[in-house]
């Protein structure tokens, strides 16, 4: 048997529910389209999983929306997202796989939304409740989030100023999760691939921006206008959504705007393996153990009263389609396997949640794709983003969104000579959006990192070097010369020099403009 939604074809595309969707719902791109991206009206059970196979509620709700329902690893509870009617905000839901013990698991004026159950059976999942405001349209961000079965001990393992979305479980026990942010070298948003471990250390990208020629390049059909309508291809490139571990071990598939994707364990790998993908979208990706794949796919069609999303099982070797159940008056996705799968390990907490910093610790910043950072580089200097809590337009009123591309409000927490090799060791505040910058001895910006990082409650984070090729990059023979010292305080002491950082102030520009941005311009602009 195997569970899934039913909703209307015509999937709700209104503020405060879903804004700036495709009528696919294959891949999103910013954060109006969610926090939750796929809502339908009830969770029911085809049993067998075949076109003649019986259809059976297994919630009946009369109002509202349902969406993310996920299995438990003994095959016996079904958690999910609910919105109630008159609500604004979605929660974790939970029950039993027979329709009984329906239960609400949180509440509050929060999101939560996208859960997963953790092999030691706690539930990740993503949520408003870091009270953040993203920088590009001013939504509420999501960040991981794992809480007990019940719903108690309910904490963050992650910060972010997007959206963290969709995490599941990978075999070594490791949440794969998508990640939305604004990539400064394009000032857009789009989402990549990212793994961390359950307590939100070892936070990782697995794939996105090497690869952002082959998606810019990639002809993907026929386009809606959620999805940038006539934009050009090169708009928002990467879509990297919906992730599930493969049975090898070795793969994730992924929804894009080509369809369903394999990503491998090289960062610069893929394969697309939807049949017909410019004329076919498809979504909500579950594997199956014997290599095959349950998704639901529909035509891209250009009207949404023509959309008829179904189940269907996928062979990523042949490309073959099988139709499992279709209901035209209804949109059906999200199909989930009703049986037990034998937990992968449970992984060891290694973040404090008694610390209050962390530690970078960076090899050499001269082992770099960026010549002048090998060349001149001097000094390193770590700039935080301290988010901005008002917004410019409510998203309810006439003003439009982007009005809200307000960026952050930025404090530099440090600057500190690297060591003759070009390694730094600095203690950082935990959990607080930052980022690196490379000076010359003149102090100008010749290296910027191009997006936010963190560092969890007791982490020690490490690097290779300076925006090097992850493939090719290889560690240092010796440790680091800064680590033969403690490392250099980095933390906040009331006295930082603050600037407005707006998102279009960052390296998309020169580095010479963004010196003249950061001490002149975004500093008579502190109050605005």
């Amino acid at each position: 048997a195997l569970v899934f939604v039913k909703g209307d074809n015509r999937m709700p595309n209104l503020p405060r529910t879903v804004e700036q969707a495709d009528p696919w719902r294959q891949t999103y791109i910013v954060t109006d389209e969610g926090p939750c991206y796929r809502p339908g009206d009830n969770l029911y059970v085809l049993r067998p999983p075949r076109p003649d196979g019986a259809v059976t509620p297994l919630t009946r709700f009369e109002s509202g929306y349902v969406a993310e329902p996920e299995v438990s690893w003994d095959g016996q509870q079904v958690i999910f997202t609910r919105r109630e009617k008159d609500s604004l905000w979605w929660h974790i839901w939970r029950v039993n796989a027979d329709g009984s013990d329906l239960q609400q698991l949180t509440h509050g004026p929060h999101h939560d939304v996208g859960p997963a159950y953790l092999p030691d059976g706690r539930i990740v999942f993503a949520s408003s409740r870091i009270g953040i405001r993203d920088e590009y349209h001013g939504y509420l961000c999501t960040a991981l989030h794992v809480m007990n079965a019940d719903g108690s001990d309910l904490h963050p393992i992650a910060t972010n100023i997007g959206r963290d979305n969709e995490p599941a479980v990978l075999p070594d026990g490791r949440i794969v999760f998508s990640r939305l942010e604004v990539f400064y070298s394009r000032n857009k948003t789009e989402l990549t691939l990212h793994a961390a471990f359950p307590d939100g250390t070892h936070d990782v990208v697995l794939y996105g921006p090497e690869r952002r020629a082959f998606w810019s390049r990639l002809d993907h059909g026929k386009r809606a206008p959620g999805e940038g309508g006539n934009a050009p291809l090169t708009h928002r490139v990467l879509r990297i959504t919906q992730p599930q571990p493969m049975p090898d071990g070795r793969h994730i598939v992924v929804s894009t705007p080509g369809g369903l994707t394999l990503i491998g364990a090289s960062r610069a790998t893929e394969q697309l393996i939807s049949p017909d993908y410019k004329t076919r979208a498809f979504t909500t990706p579950m594997p199956l153990a014997d290599g095959t794949l349950l998704c639901a796919s529909t035509l891209k069609t250009a009207d949404r009263k023509d959309v008829d999303i179904a189940l269907y099982r996928l062979d990523p070797q042949s490309g073959k389609l099988d139709l499992i159940y279709n209901d035209p008056k209804t949109a059906d996705y999200e199909p989930r396997p009703l049986l037990a799968r034998s937990p992968p390990p449970v992984l060891t907490d290694s973040a404090s949640r008694h610390a209050y910093s962390g530690r970078f610790v960076c090899a050499s910043v001269f082992n770099t794709q960026e010549k002048d950072v090998a060349e001149r580089g001097r000094l390193v200097r770590l700039v935080e983003g301290v988010p901005v809590v008002g917004r410019h337009a409510t998203h309810t009123g006439p003003d439009p969104v982007w009005k809200n591309h307000g960026g952050t409000f930025a404090r530099v927490l440090g600057t500190a000579p690297l060591a003759a090799d070009g390694s730094f060791h600095i203690e950082l505040p935990a959990d607080r959006l930052v980022h690196l910058q490379v000076l010359d001895s003149d102090r100008r910006v010749i290296g910027n990192q191009l997006t936010w990082i963190y560092a969890r409650p007791g982490e020690a984070k490490s690097c290779a070097g300076c925006h090097e090729d992850p493939h090719t990059a290889t560690l240092p023979k010796q440790n680091a010369l800064a680590l033969r010292s403690p490392a250099l305080s980095f933390l906040p002491t009331g006295h930082e020099f603050t600037y407005r950082a707006k998102a279009w102030m960052k390296g998309h520009l020169p580095a010479e403009v963004e010196e003249r941005t950061r001490t002149v311009r975004a500093v008579n602009l502190l109050a605005r």
